[in-house]
């Protein structure tokens, strides 16, 4: 069982950047360089590897982390609202528009101005945003002149921009001026020594969130999570984690049971014999946990898995489990 009390083997941990895996070492070393700088930097990785996250690390490691940190979502900078959205505009300008509405630019005058998603900037808007990024001024609709704005640039994309604009479906120029410095964030996939670590602290932080002491996570539950492909990445662990924690109870040790986990996808057949034999898998670890727990106290063991002494009896007899035949030790954890 990894043991919430113990942390010496999570490593490193920037906010909810865990681990010690060497891609994650060399991003982590990559920031350390430009965080102090105003280079603009762009962040490319897969959906849910922690993208967003780099760009708010980033901020909060340089100078700019007492100054606003204001998101942009590119894929709604369509070219009717995207001055408005951006620059903001003047009393008047618009019927229902009395006041002056500051533009996303100029809130982060002085601080990091974040475009998340620019690999969904519509094409007709991207021509704006290089002239934007080129001379950083600012002119609200309807104002008479433009004046200058002093923000970082950050930016992520969930695919290679730069297969984009061989495509034609990316403007070179627009790409050249976002990628100062290029950040590639590693898939859960090719950090996967982090998940252990990952999975202690997502424990504790949805833990606390929900007034639940957890108190780790068994063998059979961290070997599931191990195989899991994750292709959601870190959003798609957060998930299961959340929800694990919801059916744990307080005190209580994750069992495999508590997960929400799916098998990867496959040849049709092939994929539901692998479901079968997961569910089997997932059932067994559970059963074994209790009966661990409990000594082998069939109806403890059954009270704590929510089952009758008769239908743990039979799923024991099922699964084919033993009672061990060496002493089986104290107690490790109360039973609800």
């Amino acid at each position: 069982m990894v043991d919430m009390a113990n942390r010496e083997a999570q490593g490193p941990v920037w906010g909810d950047m865990v681990g010690s895996s060497p891609a994650l070492q060399e991003l982590l070393h990559q920031i350390e360089e430009v965080a102090p700088t105003d280079v603009t930097v762009l962040i490319e990785g897969e959906p849910g590897s922690g993208k967003s996250l780099v760009a708010q690390t980033l901020h909060r490691l340089g100078r700019r982390a007492g100054r606003p940190f204001v998101r942009v979502d590119a894929a709604g900078l369509a070219e009717e609202f995207f001055d408005s959205e951006l620059f903001g505009y003047m009393p008047g300008v618009f019927p229902e528009a009395p006041e002056v509405r500051e533009g996303l630019a100029g809130v982060a005058d002085g601080g990091t101005l974040f475009f998340d998603g620019i690999d969904q900037l519509p094409a007709d808007s991207q021509g704006k945003l290089a002239r934007f990024l080129d001379s950083r001024l600012v002119q609200p609709l309807g104002a008479a002149h433009p004046r200058p704005i002093d923000v970082r640039i950050l930016a992520t994309s969930r695919i290679d921009l730069r297969a984009e604009v061989r495509a034609g479906r990316f403007r070179s120029d627009l790409y050249y001026r976002l990628r100062g410095f290029l950040l590639r964030v590693p898939s859960l996939r090719d950090r996967r020594e982090d998940l252990p670590a990952l999975v202690t602290h997502l424990l504790s932080r949805f833990g606390t969130r929900y007034g639940k002491e957890i108190a780790g996570v068994s063998p059979a539950a961290l070997e599931a999570l191990l195989a899991h492909p994750f292709e959601g990445n870190l959003r798609e662990l957060e998930n299961e984690i959340e929800q694990a924690v919801l059916r744990t109870p307080p005190g209580g040790v994750l069992l495999p049971g508590a997960l929400p986990l799916t098998t990867a996808s496959g040849p049709a057949g092939a994929g539901e014999v692998r479901l079968r034999q997961y569910r089997r898998e997932q059932e067994r670890g559970m059963v074994l946990e209790a009966l661990d727990v409990t000594h082998w106290n069939v109806s403890a063991a059954a009270r704590h898995l929510g089952l009758s002494r008769v239908g743990l009896s039979k799923k024991i007899k099922a699964l084919g489990l033993r009672r061990p035949s060496f002493p089986l030790g104290r107690r490790r954890m109360p039973l609800a």
